[in-house]
């Protein structure tokens, strides 16, 4: 098995400003994933932190934050308790805090309860916790750096880890000098005193306490990445109210943080060099923001905002979240992502909340070891297979390989698995079976079941596999051509991601989860269209095309590319779509338009669907062809209800699969049901009707009048008897 990688986090102490160190770190999840930023205690293994940054660290890590919840449990905290009170000097001419420890405690347990926990909740976690916590404080009677952890080191103080409380840590870690009063806790009343007097810059203390736990080879040698973040560098202005020359004291710990942070860098010259040491810390802006002024977060967010914002940070940081998110896998598995076979169009318009679902649903989280199943279904067209490879092509480096596979057909599938064995290392599958897609008679059984064994060995456990265009329904009793089982190309193993796109909605019982891709809104279609059309976007006109088009996303990228190929008008396009609709959709299917990425057209993709349907049942094709004649969006079983006895007053005849419409409501639905899992029809909501796509109606109109399947007869008798009373 592979040696384990490991992430660190080390955050400086400093008051109000921790909320800077909060920021930077908001930005780094943000670069590893915009759409949905991550909690941090997913990707780092070990957080440690001083006074606000042990705050933070319990927070963030113990408590299991995201940085929204950090942040606003931050602010809280932070304008509660620095509400400064006069120095009280005692007798013997000791200094008390300045600001109120109850408060404090007070505001912590606050926090916790929040998360649904008791408020005295130990800061050793309950079982094996995936992220690490530990704060640092200092002993007051001997002066030395004690860390009070989540877990159990090798030479740790059992006593500590049984008893402290998330409460106590934070007051040990944050009792700073003048601040807070020192804090005893443990069965011996150990006190303790601010973290910072002795590492304010935590990061020698997060590099030994990793050492310990994932030794006892060097670090070095399984280390991802070390992130230190500071809360600014500070001014060497004493504090106004100072009294007994506590500024120096004061002034000592800020400056320590950046003389920690450069003697550390010198002596990991390497971690640094090789990108696997990174350090944020806002250079100007904070100098004469106090530890305590909880008022001046406008000046601290701005100063942050600032610094994230320079070329070098944006850099710095996009290598920092490459390093953080990229080995989220053994590089013994590791293939380079490869866009063959992926239908990829270049341009692209966003659809993030969509992404945003796959995101969430898809890409690997640290510590929950689960196997990830996504259905994407809706009708052909909507856009599912260019989202799904968008989602491939945006995160690919979350995962430790990509595969594409055609699920068009059974045998384009295994085909699609024996490319895909050609990628995987040598010397993991039996070479005969990583060249079979280039040798003849080796049996593609042997090499499917190869390549899903390699997907299932335990620690090959971050890949992605799409599965793309699975349309062909599979019933065991009575299969159709090219159907087949698509559970039976899943690994059995617990772990790695699979993503099926199809239109059949029955398939999402396969799924974790799933999701049925709807039209886009006017503002998504206009931004699809002008991708692929240049020119100028006629108001009138165009917004009459998107009607027509109505969120479709290949019909509105197949007339944009026609439209900016031939040079014709909104208007005149819309003329050809109304009146040459047969001619407009079969040059669609011609090799001048630069749509090559796509294999079929909005006729091909209507037609293979309307085929396999026509095949089950002969009353549903019937009733979808009779569609072409009504409104697309009032279809209700009470339209047909006693129109067989109407017509047979009336001496009509009925097409044999009309008639049992007309006569069973449990023919409609059986036919009714059938349209909808091929989404080519949907229900609409809060009523208990029907509705078709109008560019789908506008296919099955002009398949009636190309009288393909000789059925506009029926279609148009059928319409006639309904309109009998």
């Amino acid at each position: 098995m592979a040696t384990k990688r490991v992430r660190l986090l080390a955050l400086d102490g400093g008051g109000v400003r921790g909320l800077s160190s909060l920021m930077i770190l908001e930005q780094l999840m943000q670069t590893i994933d915009p759409e949905h930023p991550p909690k941090p205690c997913e990707y780092f293994d070990m957080i440690g932190g001083t006074s606000t940054g042990g705050l933070i660290a319990i927070m963030l890590g113990r408590l299991e934050m995201t940085i929204d919840e950090c942040i606003d449990a931050y602010l809280l905290l932070s304008d509660k308790i620095f509400q400064k009170k006069a120095h009280r000097v005692t007798i013997q001419g000791k200094i008390q805090g300045r600001f109120d420890a109850k408060k404090l405690e007070e505001v912590i347990k606050e926090v916790v309860t929040k998360k649904k926990l008791p408020a005295d909740t130990l800061l050793k976690s309950a079982g094996e916790a995936t992220c690490k916590v530990f704060v640092c404080a200092t002993s007051k009677e001997t002066g030395e750096t004690v860390c009070l952890t989540s877990y159990q080191t090798p030479h740790g103080n059992n006593d500590l880890l049984n008893t402290a409380t998330i409460w106590e840590a934070c007051r040990a870690t944050s009792a700073a000098s003048s601040f807070f009063d020192p804090i005893a806790i443990g069965r011996y009343d150990e006190e303790f005193v601010d973290g910072g007097t002795g590492a304010n810059n935590p990061v020698w203390e997060v590099w030994n306490q990793a050492q310990a736990i994932y030794g006892p080879n060097p670090l070095e040698d399984h280390l991802d990445c070390l992130v230190s973040i500071g809360t600014g560098v500070p001014s060497l202005t004493p504090f106004r109210d100072d009294v007994l020359h506590i500024h120096e004291t004061l002034i000592a710990l800020a400056t320590e943080t950046e003389q920690t942070a450069e003697r550390f860098r010198r002596s990991k010259a390497h971690l640094d060099d090789s990108g696997h040491y990174y350090r944020f810390n806002v250079a100007r802006g904070l100098e004469e923001v106090g530890l305590e002024e909880s008022k001046k977060k406008k000046e601290i967010a701005a100063a942050t905002r600032r610094y994230v914002a320079s070329q070098e940070v944006l850099k710095q940081m996009q290598a920092c979240a490459d390093r953080v998110s990229r080995k989220q896998f053994s590089s013994k598995y590791h293939i380079p992502f490869s866009l063959r076979g992926v239908p990829m169009l270049d341009k692209f318009a966003d659809r993030p909340a969509e992404l945003a679902e796959l995101s969430q649903s898809l890409l690997p989280q640290r510590g929950l070891r689960r196997r990830r199943i996504f259905v994407l279904s809706g009708m052909g067209g909507i856009g599912k297979t260019q989202l799904a490879a968008q989602f491939a092509r945006r995160h690919h480096e979350r995962y430790s390989a990509v595969f594409w596979l055609d699920g068009s057909s059974e045998d384009s599938l295994k085909q699609s698995i024996a490319l895909a064995a050609t990628r995987v290392p040598a010397g993991q599958i039996p070479e005969a079976t990583r060249t079979a897609a280039t040798s003849k008679g080796i049996d593609l059984e042997v090499v499917v079941e190869c390549v899903l064994n390699w997907l299932s060995l335990p620690d090959n456990d971050s890949w992605l596999v799409v599965l793309d265009n699975v349309d062909r329904e599979y019933r065991p009793k009575s299969p159709q051509p090219g159907s087949y089982d698509v559970g039976r190309y899943f690994p059995e193993a617990d772990h790695g991601s699979i993503l099926v796109t199809t239109r059949l909605g029955e398939l999402e019982q396969l799924g974790t989860a799933g999701k049925k891709l709807q039209k886009v809104d006017n503002g998504l279609a206009e931004a699809i269209f002008r991708q692929w059309y240049t020119g100028e976007f006629d108001v009138d006109h165009g917004s009459r095309l998107l009607k027509l088009l109505d969120g479709l996303p290949l019909a509105l990228t197949q007339a944009a590319a026609y439209m900016q190929q031939t040079g014709i008008s909104f208007a005149q396009y819309i003329n050809l779509y109304n009146t040459q609709w047969k001619d407009l959709m079969e040059s669609h299917e011609g090799d001048g338009i630069p749509l090559r990425v796509y294999h079929r057209s909005i006729w091909t993709t209507w037609t293979i669907s309307y085929e396999v349907i026509r095949a089950k049942n002969e009353a549903a094709a019937d009733l979808l062809l009779l569609w072409a004649f009504l409104n697309n969006r009032d279809l209700w079983y009470g339209l047909f209800k006693g129109v067989e006895e109407r017509s047979i007053l009336a001496g009509q005849d009925h097409h044999t699969s009309l008639r049992e419409i007309c006569c069973s409501e449990v023919a409609f639905n059986r036919a009714i049901g059938l349209l909808i899992n091929y989404c080519l029809v949907e229900s609409m909501e809060s009523l208990a009707g029907y509705t078709v796509h109008p560019v789908f109606q506008n296919e099955t109109f002009g398949l009636c009048k190309l009288d393909c399947w000789d059925m506009p007869s029926v279609a148009f008798d059928g319409s006639l008897t309904i309109g009998t009373s």
